[in-house]
């Protein structure tokens, strides 16, 4: 997790290995409310690369720079912290703002 962007409802995971990852099935977790996002399946990070994951009425959808999450208002503003889960479930990345 590269940024975590409160008050525009926007997370930015960048892929800083050398090789091209295949996030199907990983998890993009609001720990303040509970709220999960699921990658889709063929979505793959390509070494180097980021992707902004969206909510709120200004969510994106332009794959594979962007991904809509929701319409809705996701991140507290107050503060939240986000969390990166792989395919298994293991803890990747938790970013607290």
């Amino acid at each position: 997790i590269s940024d975590l962007d409160l008050e525009n409802e926007k997370v930015t995971i960048t892929n800083k290995g050398t090789k091209d990852v295949d996030m199907a099935g990983w998890k993009l977790v609001s720990e303040e409310g509970n709220q999960t996002f699921t990658f889709p399946d063929g979505f793959v990070l390509k070494a180097g690369a980021s992707v902004n994951i969206w909510a709120g009425p200004n969510a994106k959808h332009n794959p594979p720079t962007d991904l809509k999450w929701t319409g809705s208002y996701i991140w507290n503003n107050d503060g939240d912290a986000a969390a990166l889960y792989d395919a298994e479930g293991k803890l990747v990345d938790r970013v607290v703002k």
